[in-house]
């Protein structure tokens, strides 16, 4: 957590269409719906959370003074013109936000600035979340990454990742553990891609896992 005196490098504003969300208080400014012009003054990125596509129409002209904006929803906003992570399920929102927000604002092993982030998902127009289960195993080696990230589909020819390793605290001086996952994804891409990694210590998680963020 931050001392009181740090000051994050940048704001993160959330509008969760969800509404449910409320744990990550802690790690960014949730706004109301009706609030997107406070949010837009507030926020260096703006994260909307499954917002339906009527409301991304009524208020695109809004949208478009964000500094930075980007929509997390099971499917891509047609209308609205944003760029979209697209996520699986309701369940992996929560780690999306989490991994996004916690590694621009928080780096604990590797430092990504906001910059870094929106290079990749600028460079896609389909992006997707991808994670893998919890581990609590000694150590997180290829056979762990290949059961969970083989099957993705045209991994070598993104044009932009961002990878995410949340270590657990048994994980916490194991730098070989990160290595092995950047060696992993370099060995599968085979494009020139943009890539940003973080890793971040998950002190009240049950483990350590891995997410990406692929553009295509």
């Amino acid at each position: 957590m931050f001392e009181q005196d740090d000051i994050p490098p940048h704001q993160v504003g959330i509008i969760d269409f969800t509404h449910s969300l409320n744990g990550l208080q802690e790690v960014a400014t949730f706004f109301a719906p009706d609030a997107l012009e406070q949010a837009l003054d507030f926020s260096d990125l703006l994260m909307l959370i499954a917002p339906p596509e009527d409301w991304l129409c009524r208020h695109q002209s809004h949208l478009a003074r964000a500094s930075a904006c980007v929509v997390l929803s099971k499917k891509p906003a047609d209308q609205s013109g944003l760029k979209t992570i697209q996520v699986k399920n309701d369940d992996a929102y929560r780690n999306c936000v989490f991994d996004l927000v916690e590694s621009i604002n928080k780096p604990s092993l590797v430092g990504v600035d906001l910059m870094d982030l929106l290079a990749v998902i600028s460079q896609g127009e389909n992006i997707r979340f991808y994670e893998s289960p919890y581990t609590d195993t000694a150590e997180i080696n290829k056979s762990y990454l290949s059961a969970h990230f083989q099957g993705i589909e045209n991994f070598g020819e993104v044009k932009g990742i961002y990878i995410v390793a949340s270590l657990s605290m048994e994980h916490a001086n194991r730098m070989e553990d990160f290595e092995t996952i950047i060696r992993f994804f370099d060995d599968k891409i085979t494009t020139q891609p943009t890539i940003a990694y973080a890793a971040r210590f998950t002190i009240d998680e049950p483990g350590t896992r891995v997410s990406i963020i692929t553009a295509h």
